[in-house]
């Protein structure tokens, strides 16, 4: 029942039923499958613990991170709530996804969901429109799509959002499939390429371009990936550049939409150094608006916006969970092909959210705690695998079962029992005319000889260490620099 709730919740996340109607509001669907979320999954748990909740770095760094909001930066008190919102969403989607199976099926509803939120956005072009999208698409927008939800209300929200779905759609119906299949797929990406091109948003056309870079040279030989990015970076740019509204880039400072941005990141910067802990929690704007009225506007950048409200810790605590996520899905051996699959889906995922965020304001979407949440619990599955605890064969867990299976592991190879009697025979003849010295250099020989046992397939990294915290802090220096470099460049 655990599981019911998580896909009820990205259902509602992503469809909004609650803003079709005032009346189905009034319930608020999303608190309700929260709270049953949390009790379903505390009441399926038996000899529940504390130290349950943080068996992963990644459980650690969104505890820390979730921790340094509410200690150490000001916020309002509904603000506060949002950010345990966020924090009880990740707990429930860690401890519900407990299979390989959860995690694939969990991932396929994923895909379908943006497939109708896709689907939703296109149709308002051709005449079908109940949500009212007309009116932000031919008005509001002059011609740029975007769907009439709190969360997709914009062409960039709609773009960055949609993008994701296109590899998404390639590792699940067409990497490693029939040859049938992958020809019967190919109308999959008609839609998302539709949506995302109608958007006209230039940030997502360069997240998209660096999602199907990395989809596409993932896994695969040095040699080809070398001729990938040799293609992608000469042809591929070039067809880049032919995308609506990209040759904007080559203005600068002189375009009056990247004027804006720049003057953003360069306030942004100049608070993070100048506030240790920040100005607080989901304050830039009201912060950016009380300085500077005239030129203030949105941060339009999850890394700019996390800075200058946290602080340079919290953006180190924030960078902190990508991390964790990133060392996760680089180091771990996967056991089959459709294992390796959720690990290449939830790999372009994290990228194309890291690269999206350079250009848009998604640091607190619930999309990004969701995606830490089911790598953490691929981290636990294959953790719990590596050390023997678990097998995980792909196929072998129901969607309703609440917990991965446990079964014993042999200590030596086991012989049939159709083979038992015959090789018992052998052996007791054997010994009956070999001498005992010599039977003893025998055994000692074929101890010899018999092969380790190879590792298992998984993940023995279990905690955050002094090497993964110089890494982090790395990783946000050269966040800090790159931020700097498109200031001083552009």
């Amino acid at each position: 029942m655990d599981f019911v709730s998580v896909i009820l919740f990205l259902v509602i996340y992503f469809l909004r039923p609650q803003e079709w109607s005032a009346s189905l509001a009034w319930f608020r669907p999303v608190t309700l499958v929260m709270g049953y979320g949390l009790i379903v999954t505390a009441l399926q748990r038996k000899n529940w613990s504390f130290r349950q909740l943080l068996n992963t770095p990644h459980d650690w760094a969104v505890l820390l991170f979730f921790g340094w909001v509410w200690l150490f930066t000001p916020a309002s008190l509904n603000e506060t709530d949002r950010a345990s919102h966020l924090l009880l969403f990740y707990v429930v989607i860690v401890q519900a996804l407990s299979s390989f199976g959860r995690i694939s099926f969990f991932l396929s509803s994923w895909a379908v969901v943006l497939f109708w939120v896709a689907a939703m956005a296109v149709a308002c072009t051709g005449g079908f429109d109940p949500l009212g999208s007309s009116d932000l698409y031919l008005g509001h927008y002059r011609g740029r799509l975007a769907l009439n939800t709190s969360i997709f209300n914009n062409p960039n929200a709609l773009g960055h959002s949609v993008i994701a779905l296109i590899p998404m759609v390639y590792f699940l119906v067409v990497w490693k499939r029939p040859l049938f299949v992958k020809i019967l797929s190919i109308p999959l990406f008609a839609l998302p390429f539709a949506c995302v091109y109608l958007t006209e948003s230039k940030g997502s056309f360069l997240a998209g371009f660096a999602s199907l870079l990395i989809a596409t040279i993932f896994g695969r030989p040095k040699f080809v990936q070398a001729i990938i990015l040799v293609v992608a970076f000469t042809l591929g740019t070039t067809a880049l550049y032919e995308l609506p509204r990209m040759h904007e880039l080559n203005r600068g400072r002189f375009d009056e939409g990247s004027a804006g941005r720049l003057h953003s990141l360069t306030w942004g910067l100049k608070t993070m150094r100048e506030n240790p802990t920040g100005i607080g929690w989901r304050n830039y704007l009201n912060e950016f608006t009380r300085q500077d009225p005239e030129r203030a506007r949105a941060s339009h950048c999850a890394y700019n916006q996390v800075g200058a409200e946290l602080g340079y810790t919290g953006l180190f605590l924030y960078l902190g969970i990508m991390y964790c996520c990133l060392r996760t899905l680089i180091t771990m051996s996967t056991a089959s092909d459709e294992e390796e699959r959720l690990r290449r889906i939830l790999f372009v995922m994290l990228i194309t959210f890291m690269v999206s965020g350079w250009m848009i304001d998604f640091a607190y979407r619930a999309s990004f705690f969701m995606t830490a949440a089911t790598i953490a619990a691929f981290h636990r599955l294959s953790v719990a695998r590596r050390s023997g605890e678990v097998i995980a064969e792909q196929g072998e867990e129901q969607a309703g079962s609440s917990r991965p299976r446990l079964q014993p592991q042999p200590i030596g190879p086991v012989l049939q029992p159709a083979m038992a009697a015959p090789v018992a025979l052998e052996a007791t003849n054997l010994m009956s005319v070999q001498p005992p010295a010599a039977a003893l250099a025998m055994a000692r020989q074929g101890e010899r000889d018999e092969p380790e046992a190879a590792p298992r397939p998984g993940l023995s990294w279990t905690r955050l260490g002094l090497l993964d915290l110089a890494l982090i802090w790395a990783l946000t220096e050269g966040t800090v620099h790159f931020w700097t470099y498109i200031i001083e460049q552009f």
